[in-house]
């Protein structure tokens, strides 16, 4: 028992070696050992089954190696983190911890969640009180980390990385890859879910950054080089999946409704962009709606992607039912539309509209997944709806544009155009029986294969 000093030690039995000037250089302890400090403002314990001690002059403790169930507590007011481990070292300044080395098992727990690690070690620094805190977290072998949860029936994000170098203060750091990142959204009582938790993950082969506000809150997590993020969605009626990619995606978190914090926007961008949507039922591909350009933003507030071009965007419902009934089966059976060529592009998920903004875009059906004819419509913007059908697909609601239209069919070899017409604006709607009107004004009026008309019906 040192009362001035940092410790207080037990063991079932323990052997001291003293040196020339009958002082205590080492001390090896067997069976239940413990130490802790003697700063009730700054409580630290430490439990082994055995344990080792060097000291340096005047009987301060400079190492402590402890092996067997190795486990270390330390505390503040509200904060608390606990590690445990086959084997550690602990290094001493002046009686004050500085570093830890872990090795087996090695598992530390905080507010803020849980980490586990073949081998860590953690580097303790003296908060603005003068109190000691741990600091820097670095981790060998893979490491996974299980975020805290706000109630149990709540699934805890979980992250998985090859090693992780955290500043458990500041709770900013560097994972490096490639790392895998779990985490789950709660499903809307409206979306029909057969999960009441939807699982998204996240990978990527480099590294990711986190980055934490004055208060220790992660307001951005960055992923690196070939990152893919995925969600998986059932419902009775389908399964959904959809996936983003990029070489570079940015989370911003922020608060929720609930209080929790969650994502508030992401980012994507750098190497081979894409987003995409595949909607399923049983074997049967119901639709499949895939999104390429520059980069894009998602907002969660506005449940809104912002494109930036050149790109392009696809609808592919080519499997679906074709309604061979329709007088115009032509314009409402199943098909292929494409978008290509826009600067930006807003795609607004809630209300499943698109509106395509660039130098020239082309509108592209397929009827019953093959090129039976093409149709190119070619503009400087189109707003594109989307909607549902009973079965779940993802169909074409309306598209228009009045920014100047033309309009082109062409054969199956693309070899001959069939029909050719100009004008001011376009509508078209598959729904409805289906139907396309191409109208004209005087400063740009409406033609047909070359003859002016009045305006187009089809």
């Amino acid at each position: 028992l040192k009362e001035d000093g940092w410790y207080k030690t037990s063991a079932q039995s323990a052997q001291l070696d003293f040196g020339a000037d009958n002082t205590v250089t080492q001390a090896l302890l067997d069976g239940n050992v413990k130490f802790e400090s003697l700063n009730a403002d700054n409580p630290q314990r430490a439990s082994s089954r055995t344990a080792a001690f060097q000291f340096g002059p005047q009987n301060q403790i400079t190492a402590a190696r402890m092996t067997g169930d190795v486990f270390f507590e330390s505390a503040q007011k509200d904060k608390a983190s606990q590690a445990t481990a086959q084997e550690a070292v602990f290094y001493f300044d002046n009686s004050k911890i500085r570093k830890a080395d872990l090795q087996g098992q090695v598992s530390f727990a905080s507010d803020s969640g849980k980490l586990t690690a073949a081998d860590a070690s953690i580097d303790f620094t003296t908060d603005a009180a003068g109190a000691i805190q741990p600091g820097r977290l670095h981790t060998a072998g893979n490491a996974v980390l299980l975020a805290a949860v706000s109630s149990a029936n709540e699934p805890p994000a979980k992250f998985e990385a090859r090693t992780i170098d955290y500043d458990l203060q500041t709770r900013s750091g560097v994972a490096h890859g490639p790392v895998r990142f779990t985490y789950y959204l709660k499903a809307e009582p409206q979306s029909a879910s057969l999960q009441p938790w939807i699982p998204a993950v996240i990978t990527a082969d480099g590294s990711t950054e986190f980055l934490s506000d004055a208060e220790g809150n992660v307001e951005r997590v960055i992923f690196q080089k070939n990152v893919l993020a995925s969600r998986l969605f059932k419902s009775f009626t389908y399964t959904q999946q959809d996936q983003f990619h990029g070489d570079k995606l940015t989370v911003y978190l922020s608060p929720a409704e609930d209080g929790r914090r969650g994502i508030g926007r992401i980012h994507m961008s750098e190497g081979n962009v894409y987003a995409e949507s595949i909607r399923t039922r049983d074997e049967t591909k119901l639709s499949h709606i895939r999104l390429t350009c520059r980069d894009f933003s998602w907002n969660r507030l506005e449940n809104m992607i912002i494109a930036a071009g050149p790109g392009q965007m696809e609808l592919d419902n080519s499997r679906a039912y074709a309604d061979t009934a329709s007088d115009a089966a032509a314009y409402q059976r199943p098909g292929f539309a494409r978008v290509t060529g826009f600067n930006t592009l807003n795609w607004d998920l809630l209300a499943q509209t698109l509106v395509a903004d660039g130098d020239k875009e082309t509108l592209q059906p397929l009827v019953n997944g093959q090129p039976e004819r093409f149709l190119f419509a070619n503009s400087v913007r189109f707003e594109m709806n989307f909607t549902k059908d009973a079965a779940g697909k993802v169909i074409l609601k309306r598209a228009f544009t009045d920014k100047g239209i033309t309009f082109r069919e062409l054969n199956a070899e693309r070899s001959k155009t069939l029909n050719e017409m100009i004008g001011q604006s376009l509508e078209y709607n598959p729904l409805d029986g289906g139907w396309l009107k191409i109208a004209g004004t005087p400063a740009m009026p409406c033609y047909l294969n070359g003859a002016r008309v009045p305006s187009i019906f089809v």
